[in-house]
């Protein structure tokens, strides 16, 4: 039982942590892209290009910022519409983002970003870094096992099944996604060398949710 507790607070730390990081992260992208190196470390690595591409992983802060530099990144929006984390080995931290990509007023582009976040004293900094460009439509080629084509057996025909009415069901339409470029507060972490993203002691309570119950609550409740 305390193994599942353990694993759930886990899961919950490790998902503000990744929350916020991708709120900062893009926040300086689109305000400070200059800074923007100063996430990653000197054994950082960083991987940036379309689907299908082969391209060549920049190592270090130094490499690193020149392939930034090369992007040309000026008033980059982003839309994210997915957010994924886990906790991950050595206490480090797997996120998955997916979402839209606008840069200088050009056409939107749909992207994939994983970071692994690599902990560090009072926080974690950026050790691997995977950006992809997705493609609006995938070619895909099927080949057949057997190079000579098959009959089909004869299909028996049956009389249809006389079907009810069925009523038509509406599905509400989903919140759109927030875009982080405009509705996001300037970062209150001060960028230096490298940027440090701090843990999460206990998760923020989602407005319009039921704030949840710490293990220091029980404890409290049940000393008292």
């Amino acid at each position: 039982m305390s193994q599942t507790k353990e694993t759930n607070a886990n899961q919950l730390d490790s998902q503000d942590v990744g929350l916020i990081f991708v709120r900062e992260y893009y926040t300086f992208l689109n305000k400070k892209p200059h800074r923007l190196h100063a996430f990653y470390n000197k054994d950082s690595l960083f991987v940036r290009g379309d689907e299908g591409t082969i391209t060549n992983t920049a190592k270090g802060q130094e490499e690193i910022r020149k392939k930034i530099e090369e992007c040309r990144f000026e008033d980059c929006k982003v839309l994210v519409t997915q957010v994924d984390s886990q906790t991950s080995a050595n206490g480090g931290i797997l996120i998955q983002v997916l979402g839209e990509m606008c840069n200088h007023n050009g056409p939107s582009q749909k992207f994939s970003q994983t970071f692994f976040l690599a902990p560090q004293p009072n926080g974690f900094y950026v050790l691997n870094d995977i950006f992809r460009f997705l493609k609006d439509e995938v070619e895909m080629d099927y080949y057949s096992c057997d190079p000579t084509p098959t009959t089909p057996p004869p299909v028996r025909k049956e009389s249809p099944i006389p079907l009810r009415r069925i009523e038509t069901v509406i599905v509400e339409t989903p919140v759109s996604p927030v875009m982080y470029e405009q509705r996001i507060q300037e970062p209150m972490m001060k960028p230096v060398e490298t940027i440090v993203i701090e843990r999460a002691d206990s998760p923020v309570p989602v407005v319009g949710e039921k704030k949840k119950k710490s293990h220091g609550d029980k404890a409290s409740k049940a000393e008292a």
